[in-house]
């Protein structure tokens, strides 16, 4: 979707602060991320998708990860928007799993930029 990696600044550089997990450098040990929001990864992708389509969720996410053209072990930002847009384009239960990860992604996007945009004014 927007982002290359993990570096954004919204999602957390090790050179400049991790905003989504804390940041120590402003006296922020909290480990969720912003306002106690996690961005997906794809553990908890496979685990949304385990939790609405059961016994077919293994077989359907191979042909997700594939489709996507991941291993299914990475971690990265872009890795997590490209099997989101892979879920997109797939049956109506699919896709209502992957709207539900667009919209976890896109809040904790907004809200750890927000964090970063008001950490600076302070």
């Amino acid at each position: 979707m927007r982002y290359a990696d993990d570096r954004d600044p919204a999602h957390g550089d090790p050179a400049h602060g991790d905003p989504a997990h804390g940041d120590p450098a402003h006296g922020d040990t909290e480990v969720a991320g912003p306002y106690g929001l996690e961005r997906p990864t794809l553990s908890s992708a496979y685990e949304s998708l385990r939790r609405v389509r059961g016994a077919d969720a293994d077989r359907l996410w191979t042909e997700l990860v594939t489709a996507a053209g991941l291993r299914g072990d990475e971690r990265t930002v872009a890795a997590v928007d490209d099997l989101i847009s892979t879920m997109l384009a797939a049956d109506p239960t699919t896709r209502l799993v992957g709207r539900a990860l667009l919209i976890r992604a896109t809040s904790h996007d907004h809200l750890a930029a927000t964090r970063q945009i008001i950490r600076r004014a302070a």
